[in-house]
């Protein structure tokens, strides 16, 4: 059977019958499942378990997810993170996941203009009085000896133009180098790499930004990283929903924070008070206090939470044609808010912080769901 043609996957809670259905879903989709797809896809798996787990069993893990993938729209994180592993079919239809997602967003967002949201440097353009700092875009060597201005003596952070989840973000430093032009060619070479690993990347640009530096009190948690708090709004109408927003923190010296960046951990926070109410989460860990700092994180108390309220309802008016951001806020030693980025499909990690589906929710505040079974059923 071909369950694309027929539109229909038959939906089953058997692990045997999942796997034999994900088996089928491979060999009618060899272009997507390349070998260097699959090895991909099974390194994520490995991410996920110990690595000494035999072959076989990850294969079964490997068709499993494929089979939840075309018919609930989890990729192999959500797979893990939300326990789809042990859950049922009705339970897991009651999961936003990272595919699904697609649905609401054709109806919250205008698609059309997207590139504005993914594209950092055209959102830092539209929203610059926000951001509270400088940003430039490299993107050929004609940018040089701006490049050389902008950073001058100071270390600044890079992030490729089209990149998310933290991928690509590190800090560079033009102090003790001697070739201040080697450096330059080096980020250029990284937008390229990003460029050619990732293939829904659009350019092989970069961004260099200033350096926030954070509030003393968000800097406790791990003075390495820059600890964001992520606050999904929705508009509907004339009022700005907050969805679920949660803490991003860096641990064990990373700089980088995000769940997928390995050392760094997420925790939900409650909208109304500013107050952290769930533990710290990452791949396989439960965090209850900070590793390194020793701050407990189930009721730390993000600093100036009213004020953050406050700008992130100004902000959503402003796109108009976005009805859905994520937004990465950092709080700065001068005690203002800084847009960190705005992402037009953010992800939704109070499902996973807080160990239940979110999608009638959603679809409650938007008055809205979709008419398809599939995200791919959608044309």
């Amino acid at each position: 059977m071909d369950y694309f043609r027929e539109g229909v996957i038959p939906e089953t809670d058997s692990h045997e019958e999942m796997r034999n259905i994900g088996k089928e879903i491979v060999l009618m989709k060899p272009n997507l499942y390349t070998e260097k797809c699959i090895n991909k896809l099974m390194k994520d798996i490995y991410s996920f378990t110990d690595s000494k787990i035999e072959k076989s069993k990850a294969m079964d893990v490997f068709y499993e997810t494929v089979y939840n993938y075309w018919v609930f729209g989890s990729n192999i994180s959500e797979w893990f993170r939300y326990g789809f592993y042990s859950k049922n079919s009705s339970e897991k239809q009651k999961y936003y996941t990272s595919k699904n997602k697609i649905l609401y967003l054709s109806y919250l967002n205008d698609k059309g203009q997207r590139y504005k949201l993914d594209d950092k440097y055209e959102t830092y353009k539209l929203l610059k009085p926000y951001y509270n700092r400088r940003i430039m875009k490299i993107s050929s060597e004609e940018d040089y000896e701006d490049f050389v201005n902008f950073i001058e003596k100071d270390q600044v952070i890079v992030k490729p133009e089209n990149g998310g989840l933290g991928a690509g973000i590190h800090k560079i430093s033009l102090k003790n180098s001697l070739n201040s032009y080697e450096v330059f060619l080096s980020v250029l070479r990284e937008g390229a790499i990003y460029r050619e690993e990732n293939e829904w990347v659009h350019n092989s640009s970069v961004i260099i930004e200033e350096i926030i530096e954070q509030d003393k009190t968000m800097a406790s948690l791990h003075p390495k990283s820059l600890n964001v708090v992520r606050l999904t709004t929705i508009r509907v109408n004339d009022k700005v929903v907050f969805f679920y927003p949660w803490l991003k923190v860096g641990m064990n010296g990373a700089e980088a924070t995000g769940s997928y960046q390995g050392n760094s951990f997420d925790a939900g926070i409650d909208v109304n008070t500013g107050v952290v109410d769930t533990f710290g989460m990452t791949r396989n860990l439960v965090i209850k206090q900070h590793p390194n700092t020793g701050i407990r994180i189930k009721g730390f108390k993000i600093p100036k939470w009213d004020e953050l309220i406050s700008l992130a309802s100004k902000l959503p008016p402003i796109l108009p044609q976005f009805r859905y951001i994520g937004w990465d806020f950092a709080l700065n030693r001068d005690g203002k808010w800084c847009i960190v980025e705005a992402n037009y499909g953010g992800n939704q990690e109070g499902q996973w912080l807080y160990g239940r589906g979110l999608r009638k929710e959603l679809e409650d505040i938007i008055g809205w769901r979709p008419s398809v079974r599939y995200w791919w059923s959608e044309k």
